[in-house]
Parts: C-alpha cells; structure tokens; sequence
C-alpha cells in the first residue's frame, strides 16, 4: 500500500464491534528522514489514573463513525454512518487486564454531559499520548512489526515530507468475534 498522511492515533476497525484484534505492518519502502511510528500502552495508561477516575470511566462509552470508508487514509469524508459504541475501558478478553480504549477520531463520549465529554477526552488523548507510555519504531525496509489494538493505539509521524513508504499492513479478528467488547 503506498500510504497518503495520516496523522491521528487510530484503532483498526472502530467502525465495528469488536475491532480489529491485531494489526501488523511490513515495510518494504521507507523514506531517508522520518515516517516512524509510536505506540501508546493503553493498559499502562490506565493503571496511572486515580481510582475514582477509573470508576467514573467504567460508566463511559465513545461513539465513533459507522462509516468504514471515512477512516481510510486519504479518502474524502462521506457522511458518517451509524454511530458505533465502544466502552472508554476495556477488558482485555484474553488477559483480563483493564486498559483505555479509546482514540483521536471519538466523536463524544456517552454517560456524561456534551461538556464534560470535551473536557474528558481532551484530557484522556493527552494522557495516553505522552511519553510516559510511548515507544517510537524507525523503519527499515524488511521491518514487521505486530500489535493487539486492544492494548496499544499507533501512529504515523507525518514527518518524512515526500518520503515514500510502501507496506502491506494485515487486520486480524479473533476467533468468535460473535461477542462484543462489552461481553468480555
């Protein structure tokens, strides 16, 4: 795939429940200068809130564009689909281990008032984005990288100017993804 910009931290899949369990990117072109990737480890963002922010955030949801198609890179936002709702913190349902599922493209958060939503999420994407739980990948050609979007957020640095990358990337579901997130 030769990729247009993105620049946002995304979850494979918020178009649908559950999402994408895992994502993997190959490289085969990177540029010279740039084009890395972060990672946020949304379970140690969680672990960091105070206690009666995580039993307020239990009682949260997000809603997200229905729209498959508004979520490609590079594409022309169409109206936005059915709202698609995913809890603020998630169960892992392999592991068990709580985390924050949540990303820059949320539309609000469900449970609380228009405003408070504003406030939460700001706070929440500031607090999962910093460099307390964020790992940064620089690419060679050859490089694979795998990671469950149950437990991280990714994104690209828009930071390689005309720089070409071309890679395959792979979606990956779980076995009976019959259950939703808010089953496990």
């Amino acid at each position: 795939m030769r990729d247009s910009k993105a620049s946002t931290w995304p979850f494979g899949g918020l178009w649908r429940d559950p999402v994408f369990a895992i994502e993997s990117l190959t490289y085969e072109v990177v540029p010279e200068l740039g084009g890395h990737t972060l990672w946020a480890d949304l379970q140690a963002a969680y672990d960091d809130l105070p206690e009666p922010f995580k039993v307020l955030l239990e009682s949260v949801g997000a809603l997200f564009d229905g729209n498959a198609e508004n979520y490609a890179q590079g594409s022309k936002k169409n109206a936005p689909g059915e709202p698609v709702e995913h809890p603020v913190v998630l169960t892992h349902p392999v592991t068990g281990r709580r985390g924050l599922f949540i990303g820059s493209s949320a539309k609000q958060l469900t449970g609380v008032t228009p405003a408070e939503s504003r406030v939460l999420l700001d706070h929440l994407l500031r607090h999962l984005s910093s460099p307390n739980y964020t790992i940064r990948f620089g690419w060679k050609p050859g490089d694979f990288v795998l990671w469950d979007n149950r437990a991280t957020w990714h994104y690209a640095v828009d930071d390689y100017g005309d720089g070409e990358r071309v890679y395959r990337k792979v979606l990956g579901v779980e076995p009976d993804a019959g259950a939703t997130e808010r089953d496990a």
